[in-house]
């Protein structure tokens, strides 16, 4: 598989964005590191979010941002590779037809596919092989796809169909305890290939 560095570089650049726009944690130098205490955080997310769903919409963005620094580290070891976009839902632009879209999209029986497929499909497969790729520890290993999978399946799953009040808050020590050594062991992945240079992140 060949390695698109603009891929990596692109998908690490927007991960460290989504993963410091949270507030949970910042980048420095080579490694991830957390960033403050809860109440502090509680106080900027309500200024630069929201007073009522801050929190919220802080993990909403340090998940997608997790998402994309995984698949930054995939693609980066050639173990994951962008598939190219199907012709699929058509694009509302300006000056459409809104009759005719509408009857299009009803009519479309499949998604548009492409992109890198969903974060609970590597989890499962891809961290595996990572970790043998890399020579990481079977500690190492086994807590990179414990955290992939907890922000799969508890965090991610639960945030994208619903708001609960405060739930959000159980998992902030989670951000220290579990989510700083995986992302740091996806960046020791992608620090010494020639994508993770020529973006200047490090």
């Amino acid at each position: 598989m060949n390695v698109n560095h603009y891929e990596c570089g692109s998908l690490f650049g927007a991960s460290r964005s989504l993963l410091e726009g949270s507030g949970l944690v910042r980048f420095c130098g080579d490694s991830f590191l957390c960033n403050g205490d809860e109440a502090a955080l509680e106080s900027w997310w309500a200024e630069k979010f929201d007073a009522k769903f801050g929190r919220y919409m802080a993990w909403v963005w340090f998940s997608v941002g997790a998402e994309n620094l995984v698949k930054a580290a995939l693609v980066c070891n050639g173990l994951l590779e962008g598939k190219p976009q199907r012709p699929g839902y058509p694009v509302y632009w300006p000056g459409t037809d809104k009759d005719s879209w509408v009857d299009q999209v009803l009519q479309c029986r499949i998604g548009p596919g492409g992109g890198y497929g969903m974060l609970g499909d590597i989890w499962q497969v891809k961290l595996d092989k990572l970790s043998q790729q890399n020579e990481t520890s079977e500690t190492e290993g086994k807590e990179l796809k414990a955290a992939y999978k907890y922000l799969t399946q508890a965090i991610r799953n639960r945030d994208a169909h619903s708001y609960i009040e405060n739930e959000r808050r159980k998992d902030f020590p989670a951000v220290e305890g579990i989510f700083l050594a995986a992302f740091n062991t996806l960046v020791r992945s992608m620090k010494d290939i020639g994508h993770f240079k020529m973006t200047g992140r490090q």
